[in-house]
């Protein structure tokens, strides 16, 4: 006959009150947000193709400016690809695009949509990044607080991306040939570095938010002093620190 087994039930652990629920909480975005922002992301893409495509041959006296800059860059002309009116690196991109590819005088303008389209794209990822850093501070920040979101993801990816249209569709219009949509897409990446930086800074995050901010002014003059205005709101978000005094 077998002795019988002693058995001990230990009492239940208390967590510390300094771990709370929401440590471990996963507060990933859930899978049918990532769908609903990959409709909506494919959606800008067509959206922003099709306004460049209808508008493939038009320049307008602007565009022909920006294209001569250009032109006189990739020649090495460098009296005329460095001018006080006219911002160079829009005009730069556009002169290397068409020196590469030399297309024919029909495809030309083509070519040079078809690098507003690139930047187009490139801009809807900074915005994207934008949005991210937006809604991960969000989210962190109503975790530490209460576990329960402030404001739903569904609404911020939603109206994010139908303001995201609207300004680049109609405020700049993505056809323009002009540097507007560049500058948006600068702006885009330097409001994601303000969120980051608000939330974890470094040096390198510091160092990559300037030359964010110089590549803004020679996509257009006017982030000259806007640049400043940024470089205060990155001063005095949150915390004040010596390692935030550095950076700035």
């Amino acid at each position: 006959m077998h002795a019988a087994r002693s058995v001990t039930i230990s009492p239940p652990v208390e967590l510390p009150e300094s771990v709370q629920l929401s440590d471990v909480t996963d507060v990933r975005p859930s899978a049918d947000i990532r769908n609903l922002e990959r409709a909506l992301l494919l959606l800008c893409v067509i959206f922003g193709a099709a306004q460049i495509w209808i508008s493939r041959y038009a320049l307008g006296s602007d565009g022909v400016s920006y294209l001569d800059i250009g032109d006189a860059f990739f020649r090495g002309d460098w009296a005329q690809a460095i001018n006080r009116y006219w911002s160079p690196l829009y005009a730069w991109c556009e002169g290397i695009a068409l020196g590469l590819i030399k297309p024919s005088m029909w495809w030309e303008p083509i070519t040079v949509h078809a690098v507003n389209f690139v930047i187009y794209l490139l801009s809807l990822f900074s915005f994207r990044f934008f949005l991210h850093s937006v809604v991960r501070s969000l989210r962190n920040d109503s975790v530490e607080a209460s576990g329960e979101s402030a404001l739903s993801e569904w609404i911020l990816i939603g109206f994010g991306y139908c303001i995201f249209l609207w300004a680049t569709i109609e405020l700049i219009d993505a056809s323009y040939i002009t540097p507007d949509l560049m500058v948006a897409m600068f702006l885009f990446l330097i409001a994601g570095y303000l969120v980051e930086l608000r939330a974890s800074d470094s040096l390198g995050k510091f160092a990559l938010f300037g030359l964010l901010c110089g590549a803004g002014y020679w996509s257009k003059a006017v982030m000259f002093p806007v640049s400043f205005g940024l470089l205060a709101i990155l001063l005095f978000s949150g915390v004040l620190s010596k390692r935030q005094v550095i950076g700035v």
